[in-house]
């Protein structure tokens, strides 16, 4: 039996190869069957009834059965052996008019043979749930969403800055002779000076072939979101540290007030006492960002009787000292804090939101079948009021 399209139907035959001898003959009837269970042809022998010499040997008795075979390739076959023991050249074969007995069979009368085999390109499906890409670890939260985000619309921000505020305000009144009304009021300083920063261009991008991207749909989607995590790691960076030079926006570690630890300090008092200079100078502390290794090690800290100190390791605690929320991030420095009225003293002023776009007119793309895929973002950290934001050593 052979299997093809509907123009050319399959067909099932049966052949006799008939070897006699006086008292038997044997004849041997061969399905070649395209079935899942049996990738070879199936053979089934009949055997002619014994006679006495010199009489007419009895009719072939075939046995129709299939060995291991699933339940749909019994039905299947027994509905083909039926159509076939029913045509007329069975009958003419049964009574040995022909050698060869067939018939056609439609393509659509295979379907439930192969109703579940599923396929893609040639081969079958892998047995194991595919997942997709999976890429590597990323980062739940950033600092820049403790920040006032303001929209701009030119390639940069102007504001004026105070930077000194001299308050002599007091009570209108003269000693000598002494009056209430009619004299001079007390006149206060205050200094500024303009601050004018471009917002720098945060961006990288990767290659990769038309044929990937067209043959994985989650390939696109893939570096669409690991190009947006590269540049949330980079801004991040920037609005802690960057230099301000070099095409570099002014981080809060570069426009922040220094603050150095007294002898004998623990990274928890220069905490404590770093929050109280800001407190005292009128802000409202509201973060407190450390490497996450220094603020592993002040969970340790430990009393002398050997307690810790700040509390029962298996509580659910929020990470908080001194009553102010920790923000922990790798783009500190080792050693380093940084403690902020960041609402007050900070804000982080966007061009352009992160932005992912795909191009095929990239130097030799177009001919090569590549497409280039390219994240940028615009931004740039104002930090407004640099007395607000502290920055310095945890110990000596």
């Amino acid at each position: 039996m052979y299997v093809s399209d509907g123009s050319n139907p399959a067909h099932i035959s049966i052949e006799r190869n008939c070897a006699r001898s006086n008292t038997s003959c044997k004849t041997q009837q061969t399905f070649a069957a395209s079935l899942p269970c049996a990738p070879k042809p199936i053979r089934r022998n009949c055997s002619w009834g014994r006679s006495r010499r010199g009489s007419r040997p009895s009719r072939p008795t075939i046995s129709h059965s299939l060995r291991q075979c699933p339940t749909g390739c019994r039905n299947w076959s027994r509905s083909l052996s039926a159509k076939l023991f029913a045509s007329q050249d069975f009958a003419a074969f049964r009574d040995r008019r022909i050698k060869t007995a067939g018939f056609p069979i439609a393509s659509k009368d295979l379907l439930a043979v192969y109703a579940n085999t599923i396929t893609q390109s040639g081969r079958e499906i892998s047995p194991y749930d595919r997942v997709g890409i999976v890429g590597g670890q990323q980062r739940k939260q950033w600092l820049r969403e403790r920040l006032s985000v303001i929209p701009i619309a030119g390639a940069g921000v102007e504001y004026t800055r105070e930077t000194a505020f001299t308050n002599k305000a007091g009570v209108q009144y003269e000693a000598s002779p002494e009056a209430f009304e009619g004299v001079t009021k007390p006149e206060s300083d205050i200094a500024f000076e303009l601050i004018s920063a471009r917002c720098p261009t945060i961006a990288h991008w990767v290659k990769a072939s038309r044929q990937s991207l067209d043959d994985q749909p989650a390939l696109q989607a893939f570096l669409d979101m690991r190009l947006r995590y590269g540049l949330e790691l980079k801004l991040e960076s920037q609005i802690i540290s960057g230099i301000g030079t070099a095409g570099q926006m002014t981080g809060l570690a570069t426009a922040a007030t220094a603050y150095t630890p007294a002898t004998g300090d623990t990274g928890l008092d220069s905490l404590s006492k770093a929050l109280a200079l800001l407190e005292n100078g009128g802000f409202t502390p509201d973060c407190v960002v450390l490497n996450p290794i220094d603020f592993g090690a002040l969970q340790r800290a430990k009393t002398t009787t050997n307690e810790y100190i700040l509390g029962d390791p298996a509580a659910a605690t929020l990470p908080v000292l001194w009553g102010v929320p920790v923000f922990k991030s790798a783009s500190v420095a080792s050693g380093k804090f940084l403690a902020a009225d960041l609402q007050s003293s900070a804000a982080l002023f966007v061009r352009q939101d992160a932005m992912v776009q795909m191009s095929e007119s990239d130097g030799s793309n177009f001919v090569q079948n590549l497409v280039t895929v390219l994240a940028e973002l615009r931004a740039v950290l104002g930090v407004l009021v640099p007395a607000g934001v502290l920055y310095g050593d945890l110990t000596l």
